[in-house]
Formats: C-alpha cells, structure tokens, sequence
C-alpha cells in the first residue's frame, strides 16, 4: 500500500493546524473585550457651553451636551477644566460631576465666535472657535489663559453583554487550539491506535 498520500494529508493538516494555533489562539476573547468596536464614541453634541467659576478652586466648571455614538440622547456634562486637561487631552473620559454643581458659582458669558466683542465689565469670559466644533477658550481681563476641547472619548460598551460572551469566546479558542493539537496528532501517527 502506498502511503505517500497519507503522508501528504498528514503533513497538510499539521501545516493547517499550526496555522491556525498561530494565528487564531484567543482572537475570539481578545476580539471581545480589545476591539475598537467595543468601545462607544462620546463627543459634544451641540454648541451649548456653559462656564462657571469656582473661587475656591480656582478653576472652571464646564457643562455641556454630550451625544454617545448609536444613541439619539443627550446627556448634561460637567466637569472642572485645569483638574481635567491631561486627560481629555488624551482623550480619556474627564472626572464628571453633577451638573447641579453651578449651584453658588459665578456664570461666565461665553461668546459665539471671535467677532463678538467681550463683555467690557467681564473679569472672565468664554469664546467658541466656530472653525472647530467642540473647541473654545477662556479669557482673563481680555487675555487667552485656555484653549481647550470639549471631551471626545471612547468608552466600553456594554460590559455585561460582553462578560455574557466571554464563556463562549473561551469555548471558541479552546476548540481552535483543541483542534489544532489532534491535527497534529494525528499528523505524527499519535492517534494510529484509536479508532
């Protein structure tokens, strides 16, 4: 009996399975929980900004609209601008508080765009750059002291659901890499004796 096609089949599925080890082993659970697909885009969702000086931190409250990516609602935002600029500055989600935090701040004006003049009895005001969505800066006494972007950030979607899927990602991996280990098995003569 000639066995050059068996061994011909043998080494095919033993370069096919290690293939597949190789390239296949926990891309279903990494895919899970690592896609960009996984991740919900927040952004500003219209031009409405509202700013507030906080004297005791010597900072700015920002509140806004946000709109999630998918969703058709709006969400009220606020968070303080110089506690969080590093991190909408690499497009991280900023440490929001309750936007019924203007309560006892000073409301600032903040202007349209850059053609109209500043309120001449304002100490601090806002401007919009109607040149870039989501942009804006803040003034003192008439001079720039921020330039700053609204937050633009992805965020995990659905936790649950993909905690839920887990198990089956899992049981997809342990069958490609299952697989490929009785591949080349049965490639090395491993399996001669079962039937």
């Amino acid at each position: 009996m000639n066995s050059r096609p068996i061994i011909a089949a043998r080494l095919l599925s033993l370069l096919v399975g290690t293939a597949l080890a190789l390239t296949m082993s926990g891309c279903a659970t990494k895919a899970l929980w690592d896609s960009t697909e996984a991740r919900v885009r927040h952004e500003p969702a219209t031009e409405a900004l509202r700013l507030y000086r906080d004297e005791v931190k010597k900072d700015f409250l920002v509140v806004y609209q946000e709109h999630s990516e998918g969703g058709s609602t709006f969400h009220e935002r606020a968070y303080f601008l110089a506690e969080n600029k590093a991190r909408i500055s690499n497009n991280q989600r900023p440490r929001f508080v309750d936007p019924g935090t203007t309560r006892g701040l000073r409301e600032i004006p903040v202007l349209p765009d850059d053609k109209t003049p500043a309120p001449p009895d304002a100490t601090w005001f806002g401007r919009l750059d109607i040149n870039h969505r989501g942009r804006f800066a803040v003034y003192s006494g008439g001079i720039q002291i921020y330039e700053e972007q609204l937050p633009i950030y992805g965020a995990p979607s659905n936790r649950a659901k993909r905690i839920l899927l887990t198990p089956l990602a899992v049981t997809a991996d342990a069958t490609v890499v299952g697989g490929a280990i009785f591949l080349w098995a049965w490639a090395h003569g491993g399996l001669a004796g079962v039937h």
